[in-house]
């Protein structure tokens, strides 16, 4: 980044959407990961029991009495000068605002010169780094230590929901790693923008699916219980017919099962007709401007959707949202399986349109999930 200037720089530390912990290869993620404060709980400073400071770090290392250490030798002195750098009266104050534990808890003032002894606070919430170390470090687990790879089924679910993967957004990865570690950073991108929940659940997935349900599955049902409305809301379609996959072998009532078999049914049915019309059907206008059939019996006697009177696609949703009523987990997944196949371009919300009924008026995915984020911190 050679063009790099002062303001840049801090809006790369100031903006909590660029990633710093080298999940995904970022430019201005490497960037971050070296100019972000020391105290910044990711550091793991506060777990130190000493910290030393360089100015002084001859007296400061005889004072831990360990032999050996002393007298220690200066290596690799830098011999260029430092350019000037001249900062405004506004790049001053932001660099104070983003350092400020930097400069109050290591004991310097502002002008670089030491003021007090250093005091290193233990934060009050330290986020999901020491909650789910094997996630953050480079072990190769595999299926025989399934349980080593996910957090603990009592973990405080808390910081998953309020900390946003940051990172850039990646199209879905269909391969297999044997390392579930190393599988769980390839979902990763995936998951940019979401919560951190959704990925977790997602990783308790892999685990079970792999398990046969002997792992995982605790933590994933108390995420769903906990948390449904965020996990449903920032996972993709693909990850919602995981979730109702998994219901529907291991739902924790029959009721929850069937619904879960419910929302996997319909996600595939409509899966095959679009797969089929992106390998099969030719391109054409829409709407469309001439009928290229009648209505009638198509199959075992099924008669075709009659689009100018016919009431199946509202039947279907007076029902969908009963289904809340027999379980709640199980019916929220079926309600916002049906939402994203009637926002989309699936047969359902063409067939909606034939019928001159007015769109539901939906908001995008994306602002939906901006707008619960809002409303969960500040409400």
């Amino acid at each position: 980044m050679p063009d790099l200037d002062v303001d840049q720089a801090l809006d790369v530390i100031d903006n909590p959407r660029v990633p710093f912990d080298r999940i995904q290869s970022h430019l201005r993620g490497n960037l971050k990961r070296h100019l972000m404060p020391q105290t910044h709980p990711f550091n793991c400073l506060h777990l130190a029991d000493h910290v030393l400071r360089q100015e002084t770090l001859k007296q400061d290392i005889s004072k831990l009495g360990l032999a050996g250490l002393s007298p220690l030798l200066q290596m690799r002195l830098g011999v260029a000068e430092t350019g000037d750098l001249t900062l405004n009266e506004g790049q001053r104050a932001r660099l104070h605002r983003l350092f400020a534990d930097d400069y109050a808890q290591l004991g310097y003032g502002f002008d670089g010169q030491i003021a007090r002894d250093v005091a290193v606070k233990r934060p009050p919430a330290t986020g999901v780094w020491p909650l789910w170390p094997a996630f953050f470090s480079d072990r190769d687990i595999r299926l025989e230590n399934a349980s080593d790879a996910l957090p603990a089924d009592d973990v405080d679910l808390r910081p998953f929901v309020e900390d946003v993967i940051a990172g850039v957004p990646k199209s879905t990865w269909p391969a297999r790693s044997d390392n579930l570690i190393e599988h769980f950073h390839k979902l990763l991108p995936e998951c940019i923008g979401q919560a951190r929940i959704a990925h977790l659940a997602a990783c308790c997935i892999v685990v079970i699916r792999r398990s046969k349900g002997r792992e995982g599955l605790a933590l994933f049902h108390r995420i769903l219980a906990q948390h449904s409305d965020v996990v449903f809301a920032d996972m993709n379609s693909r990850w919602l017919t995981s979730v109702a996959d998994t219901l529907a072998d291991h739902g924790q009532n029959p009721a929850q099962r069937a619904l879960g078999l419910c929302a996997s049914l319909l996600s595939g049915a409509v899966k095959l007709a679009e797969t089929e019309r992106l390998i099969y059907a030719v391109p054409r206008p829409w709407p469309p401007k001439a009928r290229l059939g009648e209505d009638g019996v198509m199959f075992d006697g099924v008669i075709s959707f009659w689009g100018q009177n016919g009431d199946m696609i509202e039947n279907l949703l007076e029902r969908v949202t009963k289904s809340v009523d027999l379980d709640p987990i199980g019916g929220q997944l079926v309600l916002e399986m049906t939402s994203r196949i009637l926002r989309h371009d699936t047969v359902f919300r063409r067939s909606a349109e034939l019928s001159g009924v007015p769109d539901v008026p939906y908001i995008s995915q994306d602002l939906r999930a901006r707008l619960n984020r809002i409303a969960r911190k500040h409400l």
